[in-house]
């Protein structure tokens, strides 16, 4: 029985990460790279007192840094023993400056060892031996998205990207079936199929990040997908089969856009998100049976 192209979307609800169990167990994997930039906001004024004289930045001086001060200067006149105040000044100045750093997967890594979701691997930071792998069963369909070591310690995270309805797309493909009907002999099926597919569409990320909540963000998803037969043997028949799978090409979510990070004072996240190319994987062999 042969398997119809279906429509290739990321869901939010496909993301959500399950062990695959497939009579046929091809599927295939895709390296997601992170690279991000987050654009913050601090302080760029030494801490003054009331007078405005600058506190020394030390545990006892209470100096430091801040976004705001305000201090009152007076101006005193008079008989040298009878001074009274003639004038005041108050002033109130504010400062700040923009600072950028990234956030990618080391960064991402690090954050989920360090709330527990990944064991700690190695040596401090326990960043070496993890990737981000993208899952996909042999239809393309995400199933999920894992923190993957090198000794074969996979472990779901909380990963999404999720198109929106609107695609523009170039698709090219063909199905052909052949049917031989020999006078004697077995009966036998041919099949033969060509798929390519290459797609723009806007999209949302939903990324760890290093507060309790994701970040969100939305830029233009772009990429595409190719099918590829592999042969088995059926487990009930010993009958050789083939299946198509159905893998994506390498895929880009870039233009990204979206704030995160502590209030008041979030961060303005831009960047991309990229999945290399699709593997084919025995899903069976890539998630062993504990």
């Amino acid at each position: 029985m042969t398997i119809k192209p279906v429509i290739y979307i990321i869901t939010a609800a496909s993301l959500a990460f399950a062990a695959p169990a497939f009579a046929q167990s091809w599927g295939s994997t895709g390296a997601v790279t992170v690279a991000l930039t987050m654009t913050y906001q601090y302080e760029a004024l030494k801490l003054k007192d009331e007078f405005g004289n600058v506190l020394p930045d030390t545990e006892e001086g209470g100096g430091g840094s801040t976004f705001q001060n305000t201090y009152t200067v007076e101006t005193l006149g008079g008989p040298v023993d009878e001074r009274v105040p003639i004038k005041s000044v108050t002033t109130t100045e504010y400062g700040s400056k923009l600072g950028v750093w990234r956030w990618g997967n080391a960064q991402i890594i690090q954050s989920l060892v360090g709330d527990g979701t990944l064991p700690e691997i190695g040596k401090s930071p326990f960043i070496a031996g993890w990737s981000i792998i993208m899952v996909f069963d042999k239809l393309g369909n995400a199933t999920g998205v894992i923190a993957r070591h090198t000794n074969k310690t996979m472990v779901p995270i909380n990963f999404a990207i999720t198109p929106n309805a609107f695609e523009v797309a170039a698709i090219s493909s063909k199905e052909v079936v052949t049917n031989n009907t020999p006078l004697t002999g077995i009966p036998s099926t041919t099949e033969t199929r060509t798929y390519s597919k290459s797609y723009k569409r806007q999209a949302t990320a939903s990324v760890p990040s290093y507060t309790e909540e994701p970040f969100n963000l939305s830029g233009l998803l772009s990429g595409g997908f190719k099918v590829t037969p592999k042969k088995g043997v059926d487990d009930e028949t010993g009958e050789t089969i083939t299946t198509f799978v159905y893998s994506p090409n390498a895929t880009r979510l870039d233009r990204l856009l979206g704030v995160g990070g502590f209030a008041p004072f979030q961060d303005l996240i831009e960047g991309s998100i990229s999945m290399a190319a699709g593997a084919i994987v025995d899903l069976d062999d890539f998630f062993p049976t504990p």
